[in-house]
């Protein structure tokens, strides 16, 4: 039986009733083109969407990165307005009184928890699977040919190395560009620890209900140990923590297979 307070879930929907609304999210086409860092955070946000209730449609377009206000994919857009990254989203929908479950009965002292594990599996995650998919001589060669599969030659490559450019450039200021492999592995491991620690079974992070922590976390946990790839460390370190598992399978069965 589940453990998950069912008032924190009910169907919220009054914002799109009365605008006659639907959201759309629009995502890269999935089967050919895209790479883990895109694939997390896609499911990082249709898992926030799907905890908030919202009805929406999908839209897959291969310059999905070129029609997002600021080349962050996915990006959502409620009729006139265009949203792209996570907390801009969040701000969103809670600005509109659309994500109801997003405000979570949290006292202080797990609010600063909260943002403390968000900023830590942020940094960590999202350029540990940049690092992996364009730094990682055997990832990289599948991850060019992907990106640029959807762009005719000679602008697959120009495109391709631009890509490369922005990665190491974002790579750069976070610090993560002089890395090793294995100091990208400890990182990871080293956020996969902290996180296993506070685990229980069958709950979210913060207990019965669930919090936007989830929704990304989960969108970077279920990426990464989805995602076949020709070097697969990064999904090793995952498996090497059951718990993460455990916890991966508990929030796709709620809001992804019920």
């Amino acid at each position: 039986m589940s453990t998950i307070d069912e008032t924190k879930l009910s169907p919220f929907f009054y914002y799109e009733d009365r605008n006659n609304i639907t959201p759309i999210l629009y995502l890269p086409t999935l089967q050919d083109q895209v790479l883990l860092p895109d694939y997390a955070n896609c499911l990082v946000v249709e898992t926030l969407l799907r905890m908030c209730n919202i009805k929406y449609e999908i839209c897959c377009k291969n310059n999905v990165e070129e029609m997002s206000p600021n080349g962050e994919v996915p990006f959502l857009k409620f009729g006139s307005v265009v949203i792209s990254g996570f907390k801009p989203m969040v701000d969103f929908l809670l600005t509109k009184n659309i994500g109801l479950p997003l405000k979570e009965n949290l006292n202080s002292l797990q609010v600063v928890e909260r943002d403390l594990i968000m900023s830590m599996c942020t940094l960590t995650f999202e350029n540990a699977e940049k690092y992996f998919i364009w730094f990682q001589d055997a990832n990289k060669t599948l991850s060019e040919s992907r990106y640029g599969s959807k762009y005719p030659w000679p602008l697959n490559i120009i495109k391709v190395r631009r890509k490369v450019a922005s990665v190491h450039k974002q790579l750069y200021f976070a610090g993560w560009s002089s890395k090793t492999q294995e100091d990208v592995l400890k990182e990871v491991d080293l956020c996969c620890r902290t996180l296993s620690i506070n685990m229980q079974s069958n709950q979210f992070i913060f207990g019965k209900n669930p919090s936007v922590l989830d929704a990304l976390l989960f969108g970077h946990i279920f990426a990464i140990i989805s995602t076949k790839l020709p070097n697969e460390l990064l999904k090793e370190v995952i498996f090497s923590y059951p718990k993460l598992i455990c916890y991966s399978k508990f929030v796709e069965h709620y809001f992804w297979l019920n």
